[in-house]
């Protein structure tokens, strides 16, 4: 897995922002808002924690802002509420933007249980559950009431391991019809 080394915190902020985090989530050398990962320099130092009930919570401490960076990028991709809201309302409209994102289908299952995959399912309860399969197990469990709140979390989830993410299948061109457009001339409509 490709392991992110940054070489300053704006270039961090590009890499958040095509990712899809909201940027509301994240704050680098701002005023921190509650429920907010942030990154200061303070003295000379970076501090990096997630701000939470007034107080500086998962603190970290750093000589060097590329060190600051990649702990950043760690505490918010690791969190899937991060990132923006897609309206992803259910199981084949998440498989379509994954297709579109280009995630591989060998990654993960939609709607049943399969071992060493990303998996949504819907239990026995009416449930709806987001895990990744392991031996067996269900690691990184979470459970929701709604097709919707489940979708929106398993895109989120899926997309914010570095594995997925670097190894995305290239887009396919769309295919040209008929001899001269395989042959590269384009055609117009004239009327």
């Amino acid at each position: 897995m490709k392991k992110y080394k940054f070489m300053n915190l704006n270039k961090l902020k590009i890499i958040f922002s095509e990712r899809n985090v909201d940027s509301s989530s994240y704050s680098i050398n701002q005023t921190c808002s509650e429920n907010t990962y942030c990154a200061n320099n303070s003295s000379g130092k970076w501090e990096v924690f997630y701000f939470k009930n007034r107080e500086k919570n998962m603190l970290k401490i750093f000589a060097s802002e590329s060190e600051a960076g990649t702990y950043l990028y760690d505490l918010v991709f690791k969190d899937p509420s991060t990132r923006v809201k897609r309206n992803i309302k259910d199981i084949d409209a998440l498989k379509e933007r994954l297709n579109d994102l280009g995630v591989r289908e060998s990654d993960y299952v939609l709607g049943f249980f399969w071992d060493d995959k990303f998996s949504i399912i819907k239990n026995e309860q009416n449930k709806w559950e987001v895990f990744f399969s392991e031996r067996g197990n269900k690691n990184d469990l979470q459970v929701f009431d709604t097709e919707y709140e489940a979708c929106e979390y398993f895109f989120n989830y899926i997309t914010g391991f570095d594995f997925i993410m670097n190894d995305l299948k290239p887009k396919e061109e769309p295919k040209k019809k008929g001899l001269l457009g395989r042959l590269g001339f384009k055609c117009t409509n004239t009327e």
